[in-house]
């Protein structure tokens, strides 16, 4: 039987390409001596339609040390009309990670910073409060897996954890709007997490608010359970 298909013509491919944009990942390993070290490109895309960008890149000078960071610039208007004009809204996100493992313990940490264009006239055509130009958040976290103090040649997983996290969405907002400073917070959170397997966790965690401003967030109890495929 024929295939009925119509074929993809170049011109087709590119326009296709120009739509979904490009996406390139990338991993150079450096290995010197028994160290083992690795220098990792990941995530490195690029969007024609939109004009953005974004990129990624981890290291690993040791096997239980790693750490990175990655950023995203692009127009994010969506070629929408405010008023009379149609803003770039051209937004920057970056970021700075790290992760330690030695044994049962595991430190990680990460901090995430945003700037946005063209929030004035966003904010003027909002209705739910002002759009913020300058966005952060950063959070530190610690955890410790006590089974295999508990039985020894376990494979299973099960850490008590604390993170501590403080984040602002509205760290810096247009001349002439007024932020929510109740989007200014402080968040402690105290956790168990078990892995009965190595993709499968179940958490259960405790969280504490603390924002300023007279709007207050009431704690929380969570309970999840996560899968990796």
């Amino acid at each position: 039987m024929g295939d009925s298909r119509a074929p993809v013509t170049q011109p087709q491919r590119k326009r296709d390409a120009a739509h979904h944009g490009v996406f390139k990942r990338t991993r150079v390993l450096l290995h010197e001596g028994p160290d083992d070290r690795c220098i990792e490109v990941g995530q490195v895309g690029v969007d024609p339609l939109l004009g953005s960008w974004a990129a990624r890149l981890d290291y690993t000078p040791i096997p239980q040390l790693s750490f990175g960071g990655s950023i995203f610039m692009g127009n994010q208007g969506q070629n929408e009309t405010i008023g009379s004009s149609k803003p770039g809204v051209f937004t920057t996100i970056w970021d700075l990670h790290g992760q330690f493992r030695h044994r049962g313990l595991e430190l990680r940490a990460l901090g995430a910073w945003g700037h946005i264009d063209d929030a004035a006239k966003l904010s003027s055509a909002s209705s739910s409060g002002p759009i913020a130009s300058r966005i952060y958040g950063w959070y530190l976290e610690g955890a410790y897996d006590i089974l295999p103090l508990l039985r020894p040649g376990t494979t299973q997983y099960l850490a008590p954890f604390f993170r501590f996290e403080r984040y602002n969405t509205q760290a810096e907002v247009p001349s002439g709007f007024a932020p929510d400073r109740s989007k200014d917070r402080k968040l402690y959170t105290v956790g168990i997490s078990y892995k009965p397997i190595l993709n499968v966790v179940l958490k259960m965690d405790y969280r504490n608010y603390d924002a300023k401003g007279p709007t207050k967030v009431a704690d929380e109890i969570a309970i999840g359970i996560g899968f990796a495929f």
